[in-house]
C-alpha cells in the first residue's frame, strides 16, 4: 500500500547571507517580524545576536560581527519555511549551514514499514541505526535514528501521534532528515527544493524512492579534501578577502609590506605592535 504523505517542508533553516547585517536584520524585520529586534544571546564567534519578533515570540535570530564577515540567520518549526522563502524567494545569495526537512503520513502502519525499510538501507550503508524510547513513558512512542550526530546527514523517524496525543492524530508519523551541508554543498543548498535535500545522501535517495516513492536529485560530489592549512587558508580569505584587499590598497599595492603587517599581526595577537605603528 503506498504511504500518503504530506508535502514535505522545512523544519529547521539557517545560514550565512551575503548582505550587511543592517540590511539583513532591517528587512528580516520586516518581511518575518511585527516588532523591533531584541538582543539575543551572541554564539560561533559572532558579536551580537538579534532575535527577530512576531506576536510575542521568536521568528528568527540573526547573528553578526566578531569574526565573521557576514551575518548568519536562523529559524525552526513553523518559522522555518518563511525563513527559507525570504532568502529563496527574493534569490538572496546565502550559504546553508544546516535545513532540516521532514514529511508527515497518517498512513496506519506506517513506522513500522518505514522503521524496517530503514533498517534494511542503514545496514548496507554501513550507518549506525538506534531505536529509542521514552523511558520514563513507555505509551509516548519511538524514534528511529540513522547516522551519527556528526554525519552530514542524519535522518529520524518517529511517532509523532504518540508524542503529541493532543493532536488527536494516532497514527502521525514524522520522516526527518537534518542535512549539513558541507563546502561547495552549502550554495548548492541554497536553492535545492526540500525533496533533494531530503535525498542529500545516498542512502536517504535510496529510501526516498524505495519507500517514499519520490525521485531526489543528487547534490554535487564534494571536492577533494584539502589539508588543514589550506582549508583554513581558504577559509580566511572567503570570509576576509574584502579586508586583505583594503589592507593591500592601504599599502599601495606593496605586496611586501602588505604581508610583513599580516605576519606582524599574527605573532601579535591580531594587533600591530607599537614600534610599526605610524
Amino acid at each position: 500500500m503506498k504511504l500518503a504523505l504530506e508535502p514535505a517542508r522545512f523544519d529547521w533553516y539557517q545560514g550565512t547571507v551575503e548582505m550587511p547585517s543592517d540590511d539583513l536584520i532591517d528587512l528580516a524585520t520586516t518581511v518575518l517580524g511585527d516588532e523591533r529586534p531584541v538582543p539575543a544571546s551572541a554564539r560561533n564567534g559572532y558579536a551580537r545576536g538579534w532575535e527577530i519578533r512576531r506576536e510575542g515570540a521568536r521568528s528568527a535570530v540573526v547573528y553578526e560581527g566578531g569574526i565573521h564577515e557576514h551575518p548568519h540567520v536562523a529559524a525552526s518549526g513553523e518559522n522555518a519555511p518563511p525563513l527559507a522563502r525570504f532568502l529563496r524567494g527574493a534569490h538572496r545569495p546565502h550559504r546553508v549551514s544546516r535545513a532540516d526537512v521532514c514529511v508527515d503520513t497518517d498512513t496506519p502502519g506506517a513506522f513500522k514499514r518505514l522503521c524496517t525499510a530503514l533498517r534494511t538501507i542503514s545496514r548496507d550503508a554501513g550507518l549506525t541505526a538506534t531505536l529509542m524510547h521514552n523511558p520514563d513513558d513507555a505509551q509516548a512512542g519511538a524514534t528511529y535514528y540513522v547516522g551519527s550526530k556528526t554525519s552530514e546527514v542524519r535522518a529520524r523517524l518517529y511517532e509523532k501521534g504518540k508524542q503529541l496525543p493532543e493532536a488527536e492524530r494516532p497514527d502521525w508519523v514524522r520522516f526527518e532528515v537534518q542535512a549539513r551541508p558541507q563546502r561547495e554543498r552549502k550554495s548548492w543548498a541554497s536553492e535545492a527544493n526540500e525533496w533533494d535535500l531530503l535525498g542529500s545522501a545516498q542512502w536517504s535517495r535510496r529510501f526516498a524512492a524505495e519507500t517514499l516513492s519520490v525521485a531526489a536529485t543528487a547534490p554535487p560530489t564534494r571536492s577533494e579534501r584539502v589539508s588543514d592549512l589550506e582549508g583554513a587558508l581558504r577559509t580566511l580569505s572567503a570570509q576576509y578577502g574584502g579586508r586583505m584587499l583594503e589592507l593591500l590598497e592601504q599599502h599601495g599595492g606593496d605586496v611586501a609590506a602588505f604581508g610583513l603587517e599580516l605576519a606582524l599581526r599574527a605573532q601579535n595577537g591580531g594587533r600591530l605592535p607599537e614600534s610599526e605603528r605610524g
